[in-house]
């Protein structure tokens, strides 16, 4: 964290630039989140580290059973159904 927040304190004399913009988006991306990105302790328990899973499982999960020719949803079945579908994929 003090290494990137060194690297965009040098970049903000330069000026403005889109890569300086982009180091200060994640410095605060990471301050804000700081309490969630133990990702040593993550690993040795084997969780998975990034969204490509929970990016994917969208497309299996909820649109498998909610794409269903002819189906209709209200918000009243939906989340009902959602649930039950992220329970039997989470076993």
């Amino acid at each position: 964290m003090a290494e990137l927040q060194s690297e965009s304190d040098r970049r903000s004399t330069d000026g403005p630039t889109p890569a300086s913009e982009r180091v200060d988006r994640l410095v605060e991306y990471l301050r804000r989140f700081i309490n969630c990105v133990h990702y040593k302790e993550y690993r040795k328990k084997e969780w998975p580290i990034g969204s490509g899973e929970a990016e994917a499982a969208h497309r299996y999960i909820p649109q498998e059973r909610l794409k269903i020719s002819g189906a209709c949803w209200r918000e009243e079945t939906l989340n009902p159904m959602l649930a039950l579908r992220v329970a039997r994929a989470n076993g």
